[in-house]
């Protein structure tokens, strides 16, 4: 499945996409991804301008290389799900140079990682980690448990900001879902 002209939206409810191209969903766009299953190499990418909103507690996201991937101009905002099967090679959701990544909650069965680029001037990536308690820093806005522990920065990867969660935070709804 692939999300390719920046203009568009799309929201996927109850959706499954399983596939072994090197990517199997590619948003370019604005992705909304509902109570979902993705597997696949990567299981989602985003990227280019893309604004992807992942959802649902039964959405299930997993990749052998990775889950999720932000890039390049590509933001994710992830509330709901499970991530990862611990067994991905480089994480359950990967930051690279240029990506955005705002994590409210989750399970995340493997590590968050920022991917930087070494010398030169590269595009920061951006992990935001949004907790109840920066303190403890270990759960989420969703009430997922959470460690510290799961972060990695990878060759010269930004160090994550954790943030407080926002005092009205809401799961956000999508009626065409219902």
């Amino acid at each position: 499945a692939r999300l390719d002209t920046s203009s568009s939206s799309a929201t996927f409810c109850r959706s499954t996409f399983v596939g072994k191209a090197p990517t199997n969903v590619s948003s370019k766009g604005t992705l909304n991804i509902v109570d979902s299953i993705l597997e696949g190499n990567v299981a989602l990418s985003s990227s280019t301008d893309s604004n992807t909103v992942i959802v649902g507690k039964s959405t299930s996201i997993v990749g052998s290389f990775a889950a999720v991937v932000a890039g390049f101009g590509g933001r994710v905002d992830i509330h709901e799900g499970t991530f990862g099967d611990g067994a991905e090679s480089l994480g359950s959701l990967v930051v690279n140079p240029g990506g955005t990544a705002n994590v409210y909650g989750g399970e995340w069965k493997s590590k968050l990682a920022t991917l930087g680029e070494c010398g030169g001037q590269p595009a920061p990536q951006t992990l935001n980690l949004y907790v109840k308690d920066l303190d403890t820093k270990n759960e989420l806005c969703d009430g997922s448990p959470f460690s510290t522990s799961k972060v990695v920065a990878f060759s010269c990867g930004t160090s994550p900001n954790y943030l407080e969660c926002p005092q009205d935070y809401q799961v956000p709804t999508f009626p065409e879902c219902e």
